[in-house]
């Protein structure tokens, strides 16, 4: 008898599926820290974002698409990627630019363009 894969998560994880449940209006259970989550396979980030363009297009109903979908979906996506980040880094730029691959500059320019720091 197959009982499913089970997967326990890190608490990190499971705040990542979580915020992802409830940007997709699925009621979650957190589950305590000894209690497991079942799965049959975790979606990837590149899972996610795949899908989410493939929606987008979908629901553009015969309307045609923008001609600025790029920019669109990297605005869409580095947002909240910053707000992520600065939130793990308890708002240290150092700290988040190095996780990030960027520099401290660039790293400043992109949270004052998203109106995160004054």
């Amino acid at each position: 008898e197959h009982m499913g894969d089970s997967v326990s998560y890190c608490k990190g994880t499971w705040d990542y599926i979580e915020e992802r449940l409830i940007m997709n209006n699925l009621a979650v259970a957190q589950p305590t820290m000894m209690e497991t989550v079942e799965t049959r396979k975790m979606t990837t980030l590149e899972d996610t974002v795949r899908g989410e363009v493939n929606r987008y297009l979908e629901n553009l109903e015969g309307n045609a698409p923008p001609v600025n979908l790029y920019n669109i979906v990297i605005d869409a996506v580095e947002e909240p990627l910053l707000r992520a980040v600065m939130r793990y880094t308890n708002n240290n730029q150092v700290r988040a630019a190095k996780l990030l691959g960027i520099a401290r500059g660039t790293l400043r320019a992109r949270l004052k363009k998203f109106g995160l720091i004054d």
